[in-house]
């Protein structure tokens, strides 16, 4: 999955409350990301119940997650809120 901090658009930064997020560029097929439910443009709001809108706070919220953990992760996208939990571990 690649990442980018953008200036997000007008009616995204009215639903988020803010200027700049994180939004995903690709995702590689097959991947758990991807199985997730993780799709190109989705804006991520939240990880884990925390606000992350620029990359370095995204970085800083998994260097601190334990590897066997789900994340959580809260995305907008083509005006719809979702919740994705992926686990990094097959068979969890």
């Amino acid at each position: 999955m690649q990442l980018s901090e953008i200036e997000l658009e007008p009616e995204t930064r009215r639903k988020l409350s803010r200027k700049r997020g994180i939004v995903v560029t690709q995702v590689v097929s097959g991947s758990e990301s991807q199985r997730g439910g993780i799709r190109s443009g989705d804006v991520i709001a939240e990880i884990n119940n925390r606000e992350v809108a620029s990359l370095s706070e995204l970085r800083s919220l998994l260097s601190r997650q334990d590897p066997l953990d789900p994340l959580l992760i809260f995305v907008f996208s083509d005006n719809i809120w979702r919740f994705i939990n992926l686990s990094f571990i097959s068979g969890r």
